[in-house]
């Protein structure tokens, strides 16, 4: 029973070798952005309408633009392509 099952296991693999079938694990390409933007009332519409179209917020680096308050920022997003 360990044999015909060995035999057959062999059997199945050569044939998927020859038929051409290859076993490949495709890594997912992403695409990036950077906005710097001024910190307002547009900014979460701004972010909702990239998160709509597949943008990925992965990093905030907040600035200061004038001022000592922080009012801006970089966003820094992904998204597969």
């Amino acid at each position: 029973m360990r044999k015909r099952l060995m035999l057959v296991t062999a059997a199945l693999a050569l044939s998927l070798l020859a038929l051409g079938f290859t076993f490949k694990q495709s890594r997912p390409v992403w695409e990036y952005k950077a906005l710097n933007v001024k910190l307002d009332a547009k900014t979460e519409r701004a972010l909702n309408d990239l998160g709509v179209q597949g943008w990925e917020l992965v990093s905030y680096s907040p600035y200061q633009s004038t001022g000592t308050t922080v009012d801006a920022g970089t966003f820094f997003f992904k998204r597969q392509k």
